[in-house]
């Protein structure tokens, strides 16, 4: 399991529980949304309903809002 961070979600407008990527599935997606071999620094909102989805570094990554797919 990853760990959380509390971080500004542009979504839902205040901080909340962030979470890297779990799978390999979330991995795949945001490597493929990115270009990008090394997509651990990017951080999905954990509100339910939400999974925004954020760099690390920068409060706002993608315009518009990506959110994460939910994979079965």
């Amino acid at each position: 399991m990853s760990d959380t961070q509390r971080l500004y979600c542009s979504t839902c407008k205040k901080e909340e529980p962030h979470r890297s990527p779990e799978s390999e599935q979330e991995k795949q997606w945001l490597r493929r949304l990115t270009g990008k071999g090394y997509v651990d620094d990017y951080w999905i909102c954990a509100r339910p309903g939400c999974r925004n989805i954020r760099y690390r570094w920068e409060g706002k990554s993608f315009d518009p809002p990506e959110r994460m797919p939910v994979f079965d």
